[in-house]
């Protein structure tokens, strides 16, 4: 298994690193990155710090009225707190419903470097993939658009 390793210095420097990377999405060109550090992990993502344990509810508003992006990371101490390693990083775009009724997830991309296995899906999972959900939207358009 492969990780992703840090030192405390380097993660802390790295809410600025988030910011910088997700400013450009942003309505305002400024993004709230919070940073929570706990006996032996530490979140960062975009938001206010009010989400409690759902960091998938940790939304910010992109420059596009139906689209919020919602991003975080979990690192893990080791070594007393000396090192840390990158358990998941999560990235969601979400849309609301017209109706009001909630919200869609319309793509997602994970890393799991962390994840422990031997299968497949295991190894396909510890890099960079992505999820498409059961939309309600028909996006076949702007999937070629991308491609």
């Amino acid at each position: 298994m492969s990780l992703i390793i840090t030192d405390p210095s380097t993660l802390n420097k790295h809410r600025q690193r988030v910011q910088k990377i997700f400013k450009p999405l942003a309505k305002t060109n400024h993004v709230d990155v919070f940073f929570r550090s706990g006996t032996n992990k530490v979140a960062i993502g975009l938001g206010r710090d009010t989400y409690g344990s759902d960091l998938s509810r940790a939304r910010h508003p992109s420059r596009y009225d139906s689209i919020y992006v919602n991003y975080f990371e979990i690192w893990i101490a080791q070594e007393a707190g000396e090192k840390f390693f990158l358990e998941k990083s999560c990235m969601h775009l979400d849309t609301p419903y017209p109706d009001g009724t909630g919200d869609e997830e319309v793509l997602a991309l994970h890393c799991d470097p962390s994840l422990d296995g031997k299968g497949s899906e295991s190894i396909f999972k510890r890099g960079p993939h992505l999820h498409l959900s059961g939309n309600r939207r028909d996006i076949k358009r702007a999937i070629l658009h991308c491609i």
